[in-house]
């Protein structure tokens, strides 16, 4: 097989694993907060060998590509994949081209079976949208319980917060074009849904096959779109059926969260993991077996 991409936040990354090491100098942070100053590269590497990506991987002995940075969103999982291909197959703008903190790999289409791409929160992703012929971003909370913040767009793309813009831009905004809350939260979501859908799409034009997992319900439209449902990796255990991780996650956090993991752990989870709610190393373990069970399916079709 050739090699096999995953696209994803801080679940596809492997955050967290680094405390199933025997080794020391291990990070406390905060809840889902992440700080790079604090990490050594022995705990990078370790991590690595036992995320799933890695795991399915060795299964089908080929190589696994991920993206450098910790955690990110639905967007820079996109800017990865287009930096991947953008030396040889897809030039794209130098913007991306020089963001070599997502991956200075480069690889030909025809490199690359498989590309895995995990879902985040929708709403890390900035919206971007037009008041009175001005571009803004608008920068909702992660659990999208309310806007958090306005983000002016210069002429030369960059951005810069509005101390007032919730309520002078963007509430204005929704009103001139008879848009509830709600409805920009369908738009926002949906927009983004649209297009991953239209760039995994071009992807399959040039030969790589496509998947899909989710992190959370958030992006529960997309389950009933024709072309998520083909490709949407469903996680069994035990004989249950989980759409997504959180899913799975919150049908035994005993198991499947670092920070409630005494199992895995030998009895104790460490002082320093007890914050820290990323899959633990069993969840990566049945998320890479379904990975597995859903890519030999594929290769049982064609047989």
């Amino acid at each position: 097989m050739k090699g096999l991409v995953f696209a994803g936040c801080s679940f596809t990354w492997g955050q967290g694993l680094y405390f199933y090491s025997d080794l020391n100098h291990t990070p406390k942070f905060d809840d889902w907060v992440y700080d790079y100053s604090l990490m050594t590269d022995a705990l990078i590497k370790y991590k690595d060998t036992i995320r799933f990506p890695r795991l399915v991987a060795n299964y089908f002995n080929t190589f696994e590509v991920c993206k450098k940075t910790n955690g990110g969103s639905d967007v820079t999982s996109l800017m990865f994949l287009r930096k991947l291909f953008g030396k040889y197959e897809d030039p794209v703008d130098d913007n991306i081209n020089s963001c070599t903190w997502l991956i200075d790999e480069n690889y030909y289409f025809d490199d690359i079976e498989y590309i895995i791409f995990q879902m985040t929160q929708p709403y890390r992703s900035g919206f971007k949208f037009l008041y009175k012929e001005k571009y803004y971003f608008v920068y909702p909370t992660p659990d999208f319980d309310n806007v958090s913040v306005v983000h002016e767009v210069s002429e030369d793309g960059s951005q810069f917060p509005l101390k007032n813009g919730v309520d002078d831009i963007f509430f204005k905004w929704l009103d001139e074009n008879n848009y509830s809350v709600q409805d920009y939260l369908d738009l926002h979501m949906n927009h983004f849904n649209d297009e991953i859908k239209t760039y995994l799409g071009y992807l399959e034009t040039k030969g790589i096959k496509t998947k899909v997992l989710f992190w959370v319900n958030e992006s529960s439209a997309v389950f009933d779109d024709n072309f998520y449902k083909d490709r949407h990796i469903l996680l069994e255990h035990e004989g249950k059926i989980y759409k997504t991780i959180s899913d799975l996650q919150n049908s035994c956090k005993e198991k499947f969260v670092i920070a409630y993991d005494k199992e895995g752990f030998g009895g104790e989870v460490p002082e320093n993991a007890l914050t820290d709610k990323h899959p633990s190393k069993y969840c990566h373990e049945v998320i890479a077996k379904n990975v597995i069970n859903s890519i030999n399916n594929d290769k049982n079709v064609i047989n």
